[in-house]
């Protein structure tokens, strides 16, 4: 968990960690981030029982274009070590303004790096993330 950053586009907000658990295994824990414009947001929770372990949000502030919001998502996952664990299960949440509704009879997992090109934002290298 990241307690101080060095970015001007990200602000560390206040989480919350349960005390009584224990950090070490997380091969027994879920990863679950949400990322939307203006923030990220993880929490960690137990596999079996789905007992919130940890909730860390981040502000994302100063973001002028969309190079800045990739920069700004990119520092934390480079940064925080508990996002580079191991986990049971990991899953990531984008939500952005741009979204296309495509009918279950026209979906293939084939044609899904097509279909979030049509919403990408424009001149964003998602390789960084």
């Amino acid at each position: 968990m990241l307690t101080s950053m060095r970015s001007n586009k990200v602000i560390t907000g206040a989480g919350f960690r349960a005390q009584e658990v224990k950090m070490e295994d997380s091969t027994t824990q879920l990863l679950k981030v949400l990322i939307t414009p203006d923030q990220l947001v993880y929490l960690i929770s137990e596999a079996t029982s789905g007992k919130l372990i940890l909730l860390q949000p981040f502000q994302l502030a100063r973001i002028i274009n969309n190079n800045d919001w990739v920069e700004a998502v990119s520092y934390v996952v480079e940064k925080d070590d508990l996002l580079k664990r191991e986990f049971k299960e990991k899953n990531v949440f984008v939500f952005t303004g741009n979204f296309t509704v495509v009918p279950n009879a026209l979906y293939s997992t084939e044609s899904t790096r097509d279909l979030l090109g049509v919403n990408s934002l424009s001149g964003c290298n998602y390789s960084r993330l």
